[in-house]
């Protein structure tokens, strides 16, 4: 992600967006703690089902998704 300059990765499995992996996800659940970064599936700390909206969704409805969940 870094060398990329991304603040996430959507995870996907046969076609299907079963993840995402943001920065937030890796700050709040690995800083600290010990973890062979080489070894650890990234389904063990990414967003499971994460909600998504269609493209043509405007930002009213998105922040409104967001204060509701």
């Amino acid at each position: 992600m870094q060398q990329e300059t991304r603040g996430c990765a959507l995870v996907v499995e046969e076609g299907r967006l079963v993840g995402i992996l943001t920065e937030r996800d890796l700050l709040m659940r690995l800083a600290g703690r010990p973890i062979d970064l080489a070894r650890t599936p990234v389904g063990e700390y990414m967003t499971h089902d994460p909600v998504t909206l269609p493209a043509d969704s405007s930002v009213a409805f998105a922040l409104n998704r967001m204060s509701f969940r």
